[in-house]
């Protein structure tokens, strides 16, 4: 069971979470939605124990997760928290097109840069090919990695900040 009392999480002096109380029981599911900047990654962050609140008690399954030490939270975190993260996850040291290689490789497909190239043109980033990863923007990682986790075209789950972006499964009429 999961449960949050009087949580709150500021930034400066700008409040972005309060929650008086919420209680989940064992094995229930529940969407956290709302608007951007609303507190629903920071939330999901402090119940996954990464980041602290900075006032309020969170229990899961009867253990105060707010007092664990680092050590122990770091354990607890292993043990019980599974994470799947929003955030583009390319390595620094390559380029937007090694990236692409790097997943074809790894994917047991014939690594071609150039089927690469052809990929994030048609994304709209092929002009971000030698590009690293620190020197995109956000949205242009995304795109990266839709071709990283998914190298061959075909059905790409969208999230709502890429709804509009091109997919490269799609035929365009002339």
């Amino acid at each position: 069971m999961l449960l949050v009392e009087d949580l709150e999480h500021a930034y400066g002096a700008r409040i972005v979470l309060s929650v008086a109380r919420w209680e989940v029981p064992a094995g229930a599911r529940r969407a956290v939605v709302g608007r951007s900047g609303s507190g629903k990654t920071t939330l999901l962050a402090i119940l996954a124990g990464l980041v602290r609140a900075t006032r309020g008690t969170l229990r899961v399954d009867g253990l105060a997760i707010s007092p664990l030490g680092v050590a122990a939270l770091d354990r607890w975190r292993a043990r019980h928290v599974g994470i799947v993260m929003q955030s583009p996850h390319l390595l620094a040291p390559l380029d937007a097109v090694e990236n692409v290689v790097l997943a074809q490789h790894l994917a047991g497909e014939t690594v071609d840069a150039g089927r690469a190239r052809g990929l994030l043109d048609t994304l709209g980033v092929g002009g971000r090919a030698r590009a690293k990863p620190s020197q995109m923007s956000r949205g242009e990682q995304q795109h990266v990695q839709r071709r990283v986790q998914r190298p061959r075209p075909g059905m790409t789950p969208r999230q709502h900040g890429d709804a509009h972006a091109p997919d490269p499964s799609s035929r365009r009429s002339g």
